[in-house]
Parts: structure tokens; C-alpha cells; sequence
């Protein structure tokens, strides 16, 4: 059974973590049920980083509950006269204690000092109660009163609350536990239904205490009569017993005297036991929380559960007890959290069930109407064809019935009275007159007889001829014919009136579900509990966010643009406003006061201040203005007053371009963490792409000088001709280069010719520049190919123009002297190597001809150590190297050219630490840098696997704009949608998003409209619908601007289908 109340450990380590509100402010009280009310406190102490004070929502339930809760309920619209009396008393009241009255299930709330306190007591047994004194505890207000005429004790309005009564917590000796056991009572049931924690316990307690069995025989075991002497209940005795070494379900002995051994090992988990509550009640730990599972059964109630839920909740606990260390559990870091996912997943659990009887009665009904509009359809055209018969019948025996029917008339002709008439029936019978025989029964008031009649016109077996005839009823008035078309015309009628009923009852059929769902949209609470969302500290004003992430604020009224200006505008904000009547403070946060605010984001907020005015309904366009935060001023002139809201401003304003008015709504969503890697700078300065983009590209380094890299070039030659000629290269030098990558490292021992290279199959511009050259361009070309969307920015594209005017001069100062005939090769390759990629089926995207072409012309004069020791420099990665090897390796081969020996046969020599046998990347230094880095390799699988995580410096410089994105991916992990307003401009980057415009239709018909819209669209995943839906109408409407027309893609489609939807019910109803 699952646990349902609290035991006495439970409410001393809840207790323990609702210490913490001590010092918050109660702001308000709601109930939610008769017996649940929910505590608002709110943090006085001043407000938190982000400008908003900490608000927590304390459930009580009585006699059941009590926790802080994160997740909505819906509360009632109208309070209860308990709920306004504790209003009254306790509201804006500081909370100062919370405490347990000894170690019953007491808990008291002090709110307020001295003589102005007022106590909220909470009882947590029995059936509960929750009662408000005043400072000498007399009761004010409480739901529950009683009366104890044995123990003297009435808890009622205006009399004192007996605190006193509560037992005291004591330790327990070795000499008291003895006692207890030997000298157990069985008739003390108040204190232990004080102690136990669930109704079902209790019942299991008094039945062990009586110890009465089918058979009638004392059974009191060690666990009953160790929570009787105890007073904590079955469960905690159970683990008392089980952490001493003994068997629960041990029989007492008759003369209830225990051996020593079992009293010593009890004393000692006792005392182990109650070290914990002392730790908990007045030390600093703070209790964990664990949620133990049930056993999932396979029989039919495992398959009965509800579909949603893949783990049903069983037992809470603030301590592992022993006996429920061997099923599944969820730990939690406090027993408050455990505490409220417990009862908020058994309450979303109660409301489904709920919500599924409602819908199972409702179908249930409609089933009913459905089967007496199917019995009553069925009666007619029985109806029906039992008329058919009868006239088939009639026309298979049309001599025969004219007979009867004449040999009647005659004798009523004659005067034949209707006694004699029938007596002369029954004896024509008897004499065997086969008309007689033909009728059964003479109705003469009516003008009728009854016939027995057979189908003889068919070939009958013998087995169908001793079957009963038909009794058929003739007209006497009619002939045979006359009657058979008689009972045709009723068929007819039978038939009709079956039509009639058919449509008549699926009319009614679809009135009665119509009205039964529009019962279920009515009693239909939600189903499930929702999370409660954070709510952000700037949603309570007009906000948006800028396309290169910055936040603009707006106040509602004068008052938010006093609280705007004087709380949350900063050194490096920007003050915008217009010279309009409605027009609103608006402020720009800038997260980088180091920086100025970029102009778009400065239009968008003048746009932003000019929609929220009278603008907006005068469709007049128009600009605003803005000025630094040290011109705004609340000092009026001399003689003048400002009101609230207003301001002086001191200096100049800067005007901004005017702006059409065309608005945006649309949905953000909040990322988890884990989510947050893909979304980095998604709304980045307009100015950073380019650098951003530099920089995916060539590495952290953005650019450099012609004359650098020249420098690097001959100073890497020099030294090559030095080692050449039997040179040395100098210490500064290598110690110089001593913090560069491996890359350049392996580079300049190939410059300097110290030594061979890993790979003896590596191709260097030593003796063919011909086929590095050439490599190095089928390089260049195959790296945009392999790019989606290959982008050269403005700046790129001024530099590589430099490039080419200085590219010619850089290469006769290198080496194109010294080989022209190499140079005028080497250019001719890269077509040749192009026409042959081309041949070998690799496909150039539309737009990179061009492109390719320019790179050429770029890279024409470069060799393959300036490019390779440029590319080292700037940090880029190894995978085009890799590339570039097995390119050069494959090409050799097949053009026949060999790779140079002469590297190769020169001896190893490390140019860092000067000794020979081993090169650079292998030398000591190296090998412990690698082994000290072992993630290096983790981190580059993550890079090819595009996994993007975020370190921790780079958490903290994140703030709560960074965490919403408007383009969900279909792999982000999303907590909430939050409904924004703002210019189009800032949100037509949004997966959901509408066009706002002036016009007639007012805010919450609006939101419904874009919601409508949104839910119905193609690309919705399920998770992005259900945060649709939990957004309220409140928040939808604080969003919305008034008086708009909404224009997207789709919605008038949208409109027209629901139109056709709706015209097509009613002509069916």
C-alpha cells in the first residue's frame, strides 16, 4: 500500500529543511482544497542578482502534508472564510520559527515577535488539523475542532492550544527500554496514532497489539511491542530491530522478559537511531530524501497502470531504512524535494484516474445511446419484413383466402350471429372442411379474422411441412389482393418511419457527445501537475531580445519606468524614449558596458518604444531618441515637478531613423545545459560574424601581415641553407620556438633538414615542388567542395586583392628564381588536377567556379612549406595535413615521381634540446606534455562527433538571455516556452513566430490565433507542443500588444479549414 501520511522522523527532518524560511515574508495564502492550503513566502533580505526577490510556495495539507512545492495547482477563484482570517493575521508577517512540539506530529509556525506573533499549528495525525492562535496561543480560527473529556484536552475557538501535552524528546536508557518492553500497554492508542506514520500501519499495530490470529493464540511480535514501548511507529521499529540483528517477527515470550543480549543489541540501535533525530533537530546536517519504488508485478495491474508512468511511487523516507535496501529508490538531495515529487507525481496520478472515470462515464453514456438507437432501428425493420412475409403469404394463398373470406361474409349476409358464426367454424373444423381449417380466430369488432397460412407454391421437404404456420390477419372488408397491398402500404410506412428514426437519432447522437465533450472541456482540470517555470525578472515588464542578444526593457505604466530607471539602468545602458504620448521608458541592458550598443539593436529598440505608444492606434510613423544613462535625471528645474514616470533629460538626444510599425510575436525556448552547446552566439553582433567565421576557419589567430609571413618564410630558409652547409642553428633560436604545436615543430625539422619524418611516404617540396604545389592546390579546391555553403566575407576579399599584387614579388624573392621552369609548371597543374577530380565524379556546388578560380589566383605563387608552416602558425586543424598526405601519396605513384631521399639519410637532431637520435616531437618535454593532457584526444573525438560542451568559465559568463533560443533542434533537451513581443526584425529568425501589425483584433483573441497557428504547423515536434500548451492566457495576453492584425504563412489556410470544419458539424447537427 502506498505511504500516504508522515511518521515523527519524516516531520523532524522536514522540519529541519524548513529552516531555512526562516526570515521570509508571507505574502499570501490560497487554498486549494478544503483541506490544503499553500503559504507565498517571499525573501525580504533584499533583492538577488537578477532583481527579483526569492519567492517559495509552502503546501499544508491536514493531517497528511507539508513541504515547499515548484510545481502550478490550480487554486479556487474565490477564498474561504479560513483563508481570509489567516490572511488578515499573517500576511506581510515575518516568518520567525519553525519548529516540532516534542516528537509528536506538531508542527508550529511563528509569525511575527512579542506580543504581535501569531502561531500557525499544523497537526499531522488523526485526521488533522490546522489551527491559528495569537502570541498566547489562543485559538483564533481553526478547521477541525474536538473534545478529549479522558485527557481534559478541548481544542476549540478562543481556548488556549495545550502545547504542554505534547511529549517531551528524551533519550532512551538501557533500564527505561526494559521497562517499556516488559510493561507494554495495549490500550494507549492516541499516542500511537500520534507516532505512526499511515492509517494502514495503525490498523496493523492494534491488530498485532491485541495479537489475535485466526486461531485465536497471542501472537505480539518483537516489532509490535517494540513500536508500542518507542512510540515511532511500525516502520522505524522494523529498522531499529533489523540494524540491532534481529528478526522483526520474533513472538514475545509469555512473561514478556527479554534476554540480555536482544536488549543490549536493541539499546544500541536505539541509540544509533535517535543520534540521527538529534543530528537532525538541533545539529547542522540537513536530512536527504529517498523515494523507494513498488514492485512491479506482471499479473493484469501491471499492465492497468497508467502508460505515462514507468515507475509508481511507494515509500518515503529522510533515512534509508534497512528493510527497503534491496528495492529500487530515487535519492534526492533534501527530504523536501523527495517529499514534494512524491505527493505531486501521487496527485497528478489521482487527477488522471479522475479525468479517465469522467471520460470512461461520458463514453459509457454515449454507448447507450448509441445501442437504443441501434435496438429501435432494428425493431422497424423487423417490423418491416414482417409485413413482406404476411403479404407473400397472402399472395401464395390467394384462392384459399378469397374463400375464407367470402364464406364469412355469407354467413354475416344471412344474419348469422357472431356466437353462432364462430360455433360453426369449430364444427366445420371437425368435419374437415379444409376452409374452416384456414381460420383460427374471428375478430368481428374490427371486421378481421386471423389465418393460418403456408407458403404452398414452393417445393417443401417433409421436414418444412411439419413446421408452424403463420398466423396472418385479413381485412374482411378487402379481398385477397386488397389485403396483400395492405400490408405492403404498412411495409412502406414501416420503412419510412425507419429513415425517420435513423436520422433523428444520429442527430441526437451527436448533440448528446457534442454537450458530453463540451462537459469534459468544462470539469477538465489539468491532468497533470505542471513544473512550475522559472519566471524571469524582466517578464514582468515589455521586453524583447535584440537579433544580436542584447535585452531591452520597457516599462507597463509610470510606475515600472521609475522602478526600470532607477533599479535596473546601469553604467553602459542606453535610455530610449519617444516624443509620444504613451511612450514608455525603454532601456537597452548591455551585457559588454565595455563596448557600445550596436545600431541595429538600437533601432530595433527605438522601433520597440514607438509600437508601445499612441503610435500604435493613430498609425502615425515616427522616430525616437536615445541618450546615455548620466543625461536622464529625476531633478526638476526650478519651480517645476516631475511626476512619477518622468524624467529630465540633460543634453543632447540622439534621433534614430523612423521605423514602420510592424511588431512580432513568437515563443522562445528555454535550454537545458546540456542543450546550450549548439546555441552559442545564435544572436551575435552583426559585426562578429565575419570575425567568428575567420576564426572557425584559421584558428584563433585572425589575420597576418604580408611581411610576417615573409619573414617567417626566409628565416625558416636561412636556417635550412645554414644546416646545408654544415652550419649550427643558435640557442636563442630554439628556445624561441620552444611553445610552438607539434605541427610547426615537425615543420621546421623538415625546413632545417635535421632529420626524417615520421612517414616515409610523405611528399615535401625538397626536390618536386611540382607535385607539392599541385597537391597544395587540389587542396585548396577540395576544401570548399566539402563545405555546404562556402562564404568569403568583404574583408577576405580586400586582402586576397593585396595578395595578388604582392604575390609575384614574394615569390621571386623565395625561390621562383631559382626554377622558373618549375613556377610555370606548378601553375599549369591545379587545372589539370581539377579536370581530373571533376572526371572522378566529385561535385563542385553552384557558385564555387568563381570561388576556385580566385583561390587559384590567391595561392599561384605560394609553395608547400609557406602554406604549411602559415597554416601550423594559425593554429588550424590536422585533418587537412592528413589529407594532404595521403593525396600527395596516392599522386606520386600514379604520375611515377619518387619521393626525395635526401632528408632521409641526414642524421635525427632535436632542435629544442640540441641532441641527436630523436626529433622534436619525440623528445622528452613532449612526451610529458601529452601524458599530463590525456583529454587532448577525448576532446577532438567530441569535435568530429559535433558534440559541444561548454566549460565552466564559460558558464559564468553566461546569463539567463543566453539560455533562450528560438530554434529548438530536434535533439535540444527544452524546459519551458516563454512568449515574446517584439520587433519583426528581432524574431523572423524564431521557428514560431507571426507578423503583427494595427488592427482591430484584440490581445487574447490574438494569442489564441498565433497558438492556434503554431500547434497546427508541420515541423512541431510532441515536447514543443506540450510547452505550447502549458503557457497560460495571462502570460500569452502580458506578451501581446493590443488592437493588431496578425498575418503568416498558413494562417488563412488554417482559418478556412477550420471554417469548412465547423459548417460541415453544424450541417450534421
Amino acid at each position: 500500500m502506498v505511504k500516504v501520511r508522515m511518521n515523527t522522523a519524516d516531520v523532524a527532518a522536514e522540519v529541519k529543511c524548513l529552516r531555512r524560511l526562516i526570515g521570509m515574508r508571507c505574502s499570501n495564502v490560497y487554498d486549494l482544497t478544503p483541506k490544503t492550503y499553500v503559504f507565498k513566502l517571499m525573501n525580504s533580505s533584499g533583492v538577488s542578482e537578477s532583481g527579483e526577490s526569492e519567492k517559495v510556495l509552502l503546501l499544508m495539507e491536514s493531517g497528511v502534508r507539508l513541504h515547499t512545492t515548484v510545481y502550478m495547482r490550480d487554486k479556487s477563484n474565490t477564498p474561504s472564510g479560513f483563508t481570509l482570517k489567516l490572511r488578515k493575521h499573517i500576511r506581510t508577517r515575518r516568518l520567525e520559527d519553525v519548529r516540532q512540539l516534542g516528537y509528536d506530529r506538531i508542527i508550529l509556525f511563528q509569525f511575527g515577535l512579542g506580543e504581535n506573533a501569531n502561531y500557525v499549528i499544523l497537526e499531522l495525525y488523526a485526521q488533522g488539523n490546522i489551527l491559528l492562535t495569537d502570541a498566547n496561543f489562543t485559538v483564533l480560527t481553526l478547521l477541525r475542532s474536538h473534545r478529549d473529556d479522558d485527557k481534559g484536552l478541548a481544542i476549540m475557538s478562543r481556548h488556549r492550544y495545550p502545547i504542554e501535552s505534547c511529549r517531551v524528546f528524551e533519550r532512551t536508557t538501557a533500564q527505561k527500554l526494559q521497562t517499556a518492553l516488559m510493561t507494554s500497554k495495549e490500550d494507549d492508542n492516541d499516542e500511537a496514532v500520534k507516532a505512526n506514520g499511515n492509517e494502514a500501519d495503525i490498523a496493523n499495530t492494534g491488530k498485532e497489539k491485541h495479537g489475535f490470529r485466526k486461531g485465536g493464540k497471542s501472537s505480539a511480535t518483537l516489532k509490535s511491542v517494540l513500536g508500542e514501548a518507542l512510540g515511532y511507529g511500525p516502520a522505524l521499529s522494523e529498522h531499529i530491530i533489523l540494524d540491532a540483528g534481529l528478526i522483526p517477527n520474533t513472538k514475545a515470550p509469555k512473561d514478556k522478559t527479554w534476554d540480555d543480549a536482544t536488549v543490549q543489541a536493541l539499546v544500541q540501535a536505539v541509540a544509533k537511531f535517535e543520534d540521527w533525530m538529534l543530528d537532525v533537530i538541533s545539529g547542522e546536517i540537513v536530512p536527504e530524501g529517498y523515494i523507494l519504488m513498488q514492485k512491479q508485478n506482471l499479473g493484469k495491474d501491471s499492465s492497468s497502470q497508467t502508460g505515462s508512468v514507468s515507475q509508481i511511487y511507494d515509500e518515503f523516507c529522510p533515512i534509508l531504512l534497512n528493510q527497503f535496501k534491496s528495492r529500487d529508490y530515487t535519492k534526492f538531495e533534501t527530504f523536501d524535494a523527495s517529499l514534494d515529487e512524491f505527493y505531486s507525481k501521487i496527485e497528478s496520478q489521482r487527477s488522471e484516474q479522475q479525468q479517465k472515470a469522467k471520460e470512461n462515464s461520458a463514453a459509457q453514456k454515449l454507448n447507450k445511446i448509441r445501442q437504443d438507437q441501434e435496438n429501435r432501428v432494428h425493431t422497424l425493420r423487423k417490423e418491416a419484413d414482417h409485413c413482406v412475409k404476411m403479404a407473400e403469404l397472402i399472395e401464395y394463398n390467394l384462392e384459399d383466402v378469397d374463400a375464407a373470406i367470402l364464406a364469412v361474409r355469407v354467413a354475416l349476409a344471412k344474419g348469422m350471429n357472431w356466437d353462432d358464426l364462430s360455433r360453426m367454424v369449430k364444427d366445420e373444423k371437425k368435419a374437415g372442411n379444409p376452409v374452416a381449417s384456414l381460420i383460427d380466430k374471428l375478430h368481428l369488432e374490427r371486421n378481421c379474422m386471423t389465418l393460418l397460412l403456408a407458403n404452398n407454391l414452393d417445393e417443401m421437404d417433409d421436414d418444412e411441412k411439419t413446421l408452424p404456420v403463420d398466423k396472418v390477419e385479413v381485412d374482411l372488408a378487402l379481398s385477397a389482393h386488397a389485403n396483400a397491398r395492405r400490408w405492403y402500404e404498412l411495409k412502406k410506412k414501416q420503412e419510412s418511419k425507419q429513415e425517420k428514426t435513423m436520422t433523428a437519432h444520429e442527430k441526437a447522437f451527436k448533440a448528446a457527445e457534442k454537450k458530453t465533450r463540451l462537459q469534459l472541456n468544462q470539469e477538465k482540470s489539468v491532468a497533470t501537475i505542471s513544473h512550475m517555470r522559472k519566471v524571469h525578472w524582466f517578464e514582468k515588464f515589455n521586453w524583447f531580445i535584440s537579433s544580436e542578444n542584447y535585452l531591452i526593457i520597457s516599462g507597463r505604466d509610470a510606475q515600472q519606468n521609475e522602478m526600470i530607471v532607477k533599479r535596473y539602468m546601469s553604467k553602459g545602458d542606453l535610455y530610449v524614449h519617444a516624443d509620444l504620448h504613451g511612450a514608455s521608458s525603454t532601456v537597452i541592458k548591455n551585457h559588454k558596458p565595455d563596448q557600445p550598443v550596436p545600431p541595429l539593436t538600437l533601432n530595433q529598440a527605438g522601433c520597440f518604444t514607438v509600437c508601445h505608444s499612441q503610435a500604435w492606434d493613430s498609425k502615425i510613423v515616427t522616430s525616437a531618441w536615445w541618450v546615455y544613462p548620466h543625461q536622464v535625471s529625476k531633478t526638476a528645474p526650478t519651480g517645476e515637478y516631475l511626476t512619477v514616470g518622468s524624467f529630465m533629460i540633460r543634453g543632447k538626444k540622439n534621433f534614430l531613423p523612423p521605423h514602420p510599425l510592424i511588431m512580432g510575436f513568437g515563443l522562445l525556448f528555454r535550454l537545458d545545459e546540456s542543450s546550450l552547446g549548439s546555441h552559442i552566439n545564435e544572436r551575435r553582433v552583426r559585426g562578429e560574424e565575419e570575425a567568428v567565421d575567420d576564426n572557425d576557419e584559421t584558428g584563433p589567430i585572425e589575420d597576418q601581415s604580408d611581411s610576417e609571413s615573409e619573414k617567417d618564410v626566409s628565416d625558416t630558409k636561412s636556417a635550412a641553407d645554414l644546416e646545408s652547409n654544415g652550419g649550427k642553428v643558435s640557442d636563442t633560436s630554439g628556445n624561441g620556438l620552444a611553445s610552438v604545436n607539434p605541427q610547426l615543430e615537425e615543420l621546421l625539422d623538415r625546413a632545417l633538414g635535421l632529420g626524417s619524418v615520421a612517414k616515409s611516404s610523405k611528399n615535401y617540396g625538397v626536390e618536386n615542388p611540382n607535385i607539392d604545389l599541385g597537391s597544395e592546390h587540389h587542396l585548396e579546391e577540395s576544401k570548399p567542395s566539402v563545405r555546404d555553403k562556402p562564404y568569403i566575407s568583404k574583408a577576405e576579399r580586400r586582402k586576397s586583392k593585396k595578395e595578388q599584387k604582392h604575390g609575384v614579388a614574394d615569390a621571386n624573392v623565395g625561390h621562383g628564381k631559382d626554377d622558373p621552369k618549375a613556377t610555370d609548371s606548378s601553375a599549369n597543374l591545379p587545372a589539370k588536377e581539377v579536370q581530373n577530380s571533376k572526371a572522378g565524379g566529385q561535385k563542385i556546388s553552384r557558385g564555387q567556379k568563381g570561388k576556385l578560380k580566385k583561390i587559384k589566383e590567391k595561392y599561384a605563387d605560394q609553395d608547400e612549406e609557406e602554406r604549411s608552416i602559415r597554416m601550423a602558425l594559425l593554429a588550424s586543424s590536422g585533418k587537412s595535413n592528413k589529407k594532404e598526405e595521403t593525396s600527395s601519396e596516392k599522386d606520386a605513384p600514379d604520375k611515377g615521381i619518387k619521393p626525395g631521399n635526401g632528408p632521409s639519410e641526414a642524421p635525427k637532431i632535436c632542435f629544442k634540446c640540441k641532441k641527436a637520435g630523436h626529433l622534436s616531437r619525440d623528445s622528452e618535454e613532449n612526451l610529458n606534455k601529452s601524458a599530463s593532457n590525456p583529454s587532448q584526444a577525448d576532446r577532438v573525438a567530441m569535435e568530429e562527433d559535433d558534440i559541444n560542451e561548454i566549460g565552466e568559465e564559460e558558464k559564468e559568463k553566461l546569463n539567463d538571455v543566453d539560455y533562450l533560443t528560438g530554434n529548438p533542434l530536434p535533439n535540444d533537451i527544452l524546459l519551458y516556452a516563454v512568449p515574446v513581443c517584439g520587433p519583426y526584425n528581432a524574431v523572423q529568425s524564431y521557428k514560431y513566430r507571426v507578423k503583427i501589425i494595427p488592427g482591430s483584433l484584440k490581445k487574447g483573441k490574438a494569442a489564441k490565433t498565433a497558438m492556434n497557428l503554431f500547434s497546427h504547423m508541420s515541423e512541431a515536434t510532441n515536447r514543443e507542443k506540450e510547452l505550447m500548451k502549458a503557457c497560460t492566457d495571462p502570460e500569452l495576453v502580458a506578451a501581446f500588444i493590443g488592437n493588431v492584425k496578425i498575418s503568416a504563412a498558413g494562417l488563412t489556410q488554417l482559418k478556412q479549414k477550420q471554417k469548412k470544419g465547423k459548417k460541415s458539424s453544424k450541417k450534421e447537427s
